[in-house]
């Protein structure tokens, strides 16, 4: 079902799976089809868009072309394609106007006219790097693994594994403290960071005070302390079902991504009345992913980062006194206290709950969105996982790497250092791709989901100090949530 306010593209087919309500009934259902639910999931991953019926592509230059492009550049013929300007890393968005066949005996395409040469002049924000990201990344990791942006104030692209991994474990190096120490600009793990956004903490923080916030909430997110939950994640998705599973069609993200991540958020995790929610997921969405304009352009809206965090102070405020927290993560933060460093303000205390709002409401809801699309869009897979019943522990873990919303942050250089040899000076602005490093044959192989993986060394939940505080709900929410969809749906 799409909400009729909501606006929708005219170039986005629907997606239909079946559902099982009752044994005896068997009905088909929409989701993800029209509205802001895959909108809501492409704007976070830039979507997973090899597979998407939008008819938009991006093409590139690089020598690791997908077979669609390769097919697309033989019937173009050499001349199309030439090295322009310093680079041969030029990408050009062409509209593919019809649906080819398996033999491409129907295509046409139109040229856009918008060149970029993502290696001398990357823009995270460039609508084709939306469209054609993969391909992007991968003649990076390729060709110029550090490649220099030119947008805002300028910052560094790093996009292999390895060198992705070294930027997230070398924190004295590359901080993401906010704000920066004296001469190591502004600092934050936010690209070009608009003004006004609240520092999130504790994620925009260097040991020692990290340190000592991490030590503070780590033992309510442990694998024994959020295993428990496991029966209150499932009765709350059987429940959400329950809306809408007779009803025969369902708006996937609105109906279930969403109020999935908004229930086990307030009911098991936060204590936050659930009231609150709908004021909160919109706030969120206002900040990260924007309204729709009538021309398909998206309009951001920063002040939701401060509707967030003005809710999160003003319930560290009213909380003292009342009873809704005892012993839970929100008790912590109220009782945190650190001996040797400045006190411990209500003003910080509310940064790191508003964080962990904005972290839980936005990942759980894009991957769980991801994963399921994808499932639709691969029957044999789907169909392996309904004729085994279980948690799918392999299966999990590559839809954690391959769609986890978070595909970069960014960190400033504290000293002048390099990076697979390009020379990085104090105070410069790196961002490290997660989405590419999980792409990254030096690593992975191919990269595509498999469930015979043997090592999945990702770093979709990040690596080192920084690493995900949530990485085990994240992985218990998405295992239940998956199960009990193929329960409930069926095939």
């Amino acid at each position: 079902m799409t909400d009729p306010s909501i606006p929708t593209s005219p170039n986005r087919g629907h997606i239909r799976v079946s559902a099982r309500p009752r044994a005896d009934q068997t009905q088909s259902w929409d989701y993800g089809s029209e509205g802001w639910g895959f909108e809501y999931f492409r704007s976070t991953q830039c979507a997973v868009l090899s597979g998407l019926d939008n008819r938009r592509r991006t093409i590139s230059e690089s020598g690791t072309q997908s077979a669609r492009t390769r097919r697309l550049n033989e019937r173009l013929g050499p001349g199309v394609w030439g090295c322009r300007g310093r680079s041969a890393c030029a990408v050009q968005l062409v509209d593919i106007l019809s649906q080819t066949s398996d033999d491409d005996s129907q295509m046409s395409i139109e040229m856009g006219a918008e060149m970029r040469d993502y290696r001398q002049d990357f823009d995270f924000n460039d609508p084709s790097f939306a469209e054609g990201y993969l391909e992007i990344l991968s003649d990076l990791r390729e060709n110029c693994p550090v490649a220099r942006s030119n947008a805002g104030e300028g910052y560094w692209v790093v996009t292999r594994y390895d060198d992705v991994a070294r930027v997230s474990r070398e924190w004295e190096t590359f901080s993401s403290a906010w704000p920066g120490e004296a001469g190591v600009g502004p600092g934050g793990f936010i690209i070009n960071r608009p003004e006004g956004i609240e520092p999130m903490l504790p994620i925009e923080m260097d040991p020692p005070r990290h340190r000592e916030w991490r030590a503070t909430l780590n033992p309510h997110f442990t694998l024994a302390q959020i295993r428990p939950l496991e029966e209150q994640i499932k009765t709350i998705s059987h429940e959400i079902v329950d809306g809408f599973i007779d009803q025969g069609t369902c708006e996937f993200v609105r109906e279930f991504g969403a109020p999935f991540a908004e229930r086990i958020m307030s009911e098991a995790i936060l204590n936050l009345p659930a009231a609150d929610m709908p004021h909160l997921r919109d706030a969120i969405t206002r900040a990260i992913f924007g309204t729709v304009l009538p021309d398909g352009s998206r309009e951001f809206d920063p002040a939701g980062f401060t509707d967030v965090y003005e809710y999160a102070y003003d319930h560290i405020k009213s909380s003292r006194a009342s009873d809704l927290h005892h012993g839970d993560v929100v008790s912590a933060i109220l009782d945190m206290t650190i001996d040797d460093g400045p006190p411990v303000t209500d003003e910080e205390r509310a940064r790191v709950l508003y964080t962990l709002i904005f972290a839980g409401l936005d990942t759980t809801t894009s991957t769980i969105a991801g994963t399921i699309k994808y499932l639709a869009e691969n029957p044999e897979l789907h169909a392996q996982l309904l004729s085994s019943p279980g948690d799918h522990p392999e299966f999990i873990e590559e839809a954690i790497r391959l769609f986890n919303p978070g595909v970069c942050m960014a960190r400033y250089a504290t000293k002048d250092t390099e990076i697979a040899g390009q020379p990085i000076k104090k105070g410069d602005q790196v961002a490290f791709f997660h989405v590419s490093a999980n792409h990254d044959p030096a690593e992975f192989g191919d990269p595509a989901l498999d469930l015979e993986r043997s090592s999945n060394r990702h770093l979709a939940l990040g690596f080192g100090v920084h690493r995900c505080l949530g990485n085990h709900q994240a992985r218990l929410s998405l295992t239940v949530g998956v199960s009990v969809l193929l329960e409930r749906l069926g095939s």
